[in-house]
């Protein structure tokens, strides 16, 4: 089982009007964030 990194996400099960669930959003929010999309200032910081 994936873990993830927020609170209460073993139980995040509730679909949005969407069908998705919060892991489901978690996943595709990690996916667009990376160092080009961190403020610049950050990216020497940046550790995902």
């Amino acid at each position: 089982m994936k873990r993830y990194g927020f609170y209460s996400w073993e139980t995040a099960d509730i679909k949005d009007a969407n069908g998705l669930t919060l892991r489901d959003y978690y996943d595709i929010l990690s996916g667009l964030w990376c160092a080009d999309t961190c403020a610049p200032r950050m990216r020497d910081e940046w550790n995902y």
